[in-house]
């Protein structure tokens, strides 16, 4: 469901098993154009769900929080709040600061 006044990467509401669930266009947040054709992630972030529209999701994998890095001092990725190492070894992945989602006053 569409909602007016809101900023342009929130791209409505959505009824998720009784609870009224925002949903945030991750391309829009990061300035990057909409896409059609996008999966919707629930999150919980410190107890407020959100939605996010992604492009894809390559795999579900889960990290212990001593096995994120910091992000290096010099590093200006916005919405990133660290790294780490895949555990297959395959490469490294920035994890993303979901608490920085959502829209502050």
């Amino acid at each position: 469901t569409y909602l007016p006044m809101v900023p342009d990467f929130i791209q409505g509401i959505i009824n998720l098993r009784g609870q009224i669930i925002p949903i945030l266009d991750i391309r829009l947040r990061l300035g990057k154009p909409h896409k059609e054709d996008c999966l919707v992630i629930v999150l919980n972030v410190e107890g407020t769900q959100l939605g996010i529209l992604v492009d894809a999701v390559d795999q579900m994998i889960d990290i212990s929080r001593e096995n994120i890095l910091p992000m290096p001092a010099h590093s200006t990725q916005l919405l990133v709040s660290g790294m780490c190492s895949l555990p297959d070894g395959s490469g490294t992945m920035m994890v993303l600061d979901c608490e920085q989602l959502l829209p502050h006053d």
